[in-house]
C-alpha cells in the first residue's frame, strides 16, 4: 500500500479531469493510474464538460481559468466533493481558494507535488476538519527540483487576500488562535494554528525552533549557545529568537551542520 493512501476502501474516488491541454490531461491521467483508490470518470476540455459530469464527481482536477463548477460548490462546502486546480501562473489562485479548492498547483509540477495535492484532497473527502475560512493557504511549487522550490502561500489577513512567496517569509509565531507571519513587506495576522501553517510550508526551508515559532532557515544569520542547551538565533534583520533544545536536532538537519 502506498504511503499516501489513507485507508483501504472498496469505494473509489470518482475523479473528473477538466483541462484544455491534451498533454496535461494525459500526464495527469498517467499519474492517477497509479492511485488504486481513484477512478477517472471523465476526461474533458472546459467546453466539452457537461454539468452532470461535474455533479457526479467527488474529485475534480481542473485547469485554470476554472470551468463552471457552481453546481458542485455546495458539496465542496460540506466536504463531499473537492477541487484541485492546476495552472501555469498564480493568476487564478485567489479565485480557486475562494471557491474552496483543496490545492492549487503551478505547472510544471513534480510527481511528489501532485501526490501531495491528492493527499490533501483525500483528507478533505475523509471528513477531516478544514482550515478556518479566514485562512485560505496552500503552497504551489513550480520547480522540478523540490529542494530548490519556491512556493506561494495565499491567505487572508485584515480583510485582504495576500500572496507571498516562501522566500518573502522570515518567521511565524503563534498568537492564541492566530499566527503572525513576519515577511519582507511587514507582518500579517492570520487565523489558523501554527501547525496548520507549518504543513503548508516547505519542510526543507521552514523549521520549528520553538513550540510557538517557525523560522525560514535561509534568513538565519548566526547562532549563539545559551543556557540549558538553548541557542539564540539571530536573523538578517537582527531579530533574536530562541532555538529550544527540543528542536535542536531538527534544526541541525535543516542546516546540515551540528551545533
Amino acid at each position: 500500500m502506498r504511503r499516501d493512501t489513507i485507508t483501504k476502501t472498496s469505494m473509489k474516488i470518482r475523479t473528473l479531469l477538466i483541462h484544455d491541454d491534451p498533454a496535461t490531461r494525459e500526464h495527469i491521467r498517467l499519474l492517477l493510474a497509479s492511485e488504486p483508490d481513484i477512478t477517472v470518470v471523465g476526461d474533458r476540455t472546459r467546453d466539452d464538460c457537461a454539468p452532470q459530469m461535474i455533479e457526479d464527481a467527488s474529485l475534480i482536477l481542473a485547469g485554470a481559468p476554472l470551468p463552471q463548477v457552481a453546481d458542485v460548490l455546495p458539496r465542496i462546502a460540506i466536504g463531499t466533493a473537492t477541487l484541485i486546480v492546476t495552472a501555469s501562473s498564480d493568476r487564478y489562485a485567489v479565485h480557486a481558494f475562494d471557491v474552496g479548492a483543496a490545492d492549487y498547483i503551478l505547472q510544471p509540477f513534480t510527481n511528489e507535488r501532485f501526490r501531495l495535492a491528492l493527499r490533501r484532497a483525500r483528507t478533505r473527502l475523509a471528513g477531516a476538519p478544514r482550515s478556518s475560512p479566514v485562512l485560505s493557504a496552500s503552497v504551489a511549487e513550480s520547480s522540478s527540483r523540490p529542494s530548490e522550490s519556491c512556493g506561494m502561500v495565499v491567505f487572508k489577513s485584515d480583510g485582504r487576500v495576500h500572496l507571498l512567496r516562501e522566500t518573502e517569509i522570515h518567521w511565524c509565531e503563534a498568537e492564541g488562535n492566530y499566527v503572525r507571519v513576519h515577511a519582507d513587506a511587514g507582518t500579517y495576522l492570520v487565523r489558523c494554528t501554527l501547525g496548520h501553517l507549518e504543513q503548508q510550508l516547505h519542510a526543507g526551508r521552514f523549521v520549528r525552533v520553538h513550540r510557538s515559532t517557525i523560522v525560514n532557515v535561509d534568513v538565519v544569520r548566526e547562532l549563539c549557545a545559551g543556557a540549558n542547551g538553548d541557542h539564540t538565533i539571530t536573523l538578517r534583520d537582527n531579530t533574536a529568537l530562541t532555538l529550544s533544545r527540543g528542536y535542536r536536532d531538527v534544526f541541525e538537519r535543516a542546516i546540515g551542520h551540528s551545533l
